[in-house]
């Protein structure tokens, strides 16, 4: 009874794992079949440049994850300049002798600033996000949705979208 009993178990712990595996390629091949209609859409303009379309997607990919952060940086970087360069002109325009007290023209210029800056980085994050986190070709399926968690990244995505596009229609009531 015992072994009977021990055998039992290992079966059932044996098929656990294989269920798990198997759930586990499931949705890498859901990933790689959302890969594959995705570089179709890419390729199907260039049909005569197949083969070095193929070797320079995937060169692409490679270098899309390593870039990605420093493109970022560069972005945020160009609208704390551009706003930077902004509130030195408002500066040089308004520099009278109370201009750095509480209340002052300081906290004007710092606020004409600060609405156009915070629309740019939504806009900039709304971008990226929609980079990031493309829809795949044909729309969302059942199996993104019962076999992976494609369809929720994309309707966290679309929600991020959309908190940011209402976020600067507020900041452009303030310009």
């Amino acid at each position: 009874m015992k072994q009977e009993e021990d055998h039992r178990e290992e079966l059932i712990s044996t098929i656990m794992k294989f269920r798990k595996k198997v759930g586990e390629q499931n949705e890498e091949i859901q990933d790689l079949k959302d890969q594959v209609l995705r570089y179709q859409e890419e390729l199907t303009g260039h049909k005569s440049e197949e083969n070095n379309m193929a070797s320079i997607v995937s060169q692409m990919q490679v270098n899309v994850n390593r870039t990605f952060a420093e493109s970022v940086e560069r972005q945020v970087s160009a609208i704390e300049v551009e706003f930077a360069r902004k509130q030195m002109g408002y500066l040089k325009q308004f520099l009278p002798d109370n201009f750095t007290k509480a209340g002052g023209d300081s906290d004007a210029v710092i606020l004409n600033v600060l609405f156009p800056r915070l629309a740019a980085k939504a806009k900039l994050l709304a971008k990226l996000i929609a980079e990031r986190f493309p829809g795949v070709p044909g729309g969302t399926r059942r199996e993104h949705v019962t076999k992976s968690h494609k369809a929720e990244q994309w309707a966290h995505s679309a929600r991020i979208a959309h908190t940011m596009s209402a976020l600067v229609a507020v900041c452009g009531q303030f310009e």
